[in-house]
């Protein structure tokens, strides 16, 4: 974004970005760490931008060190029950 915009401005464009993605929600975390995008050597690294971006950083701790299979199963009970029509692909 250009230097005109305040950092606020920023942060909330990037927060929005965030809740039309899914990226940061509870679904969109748990299935970066099933990809392999997120674990805690990478939380660590991007601490402060995370904090930033959600508003529950202890959740994202939680779930970067959740084994993976566990994971797996969580998301396909997760997509069950609240989300019939889109299925998650791992």
């Amino acid at each position: 974004m250009p230097e005109s915009y305040s950092t606020a401005a920023k942060l909330i464009a990037i927060k929005n970005f965030g809740k039309q993605t899914k990226i940061f929600t509870i679904q969109g975390l748990m299935l970066m760490r099933v990809r392999g995008n997120l674990n805690y050597a990478s939380y660590k690294q991007y601490s402060k931008e995370i904090a930033l971006m959600v508003d529950y950083p202890f959740v994202v701790i939680i779930i970067s060190i959740i084994p993976i299979s566990l994971l797996k199963v969580a998301c396909v009970i997760f997509t069950r029950i609240f989300n019939k029509k889109h299925r998650i692909s791992i």
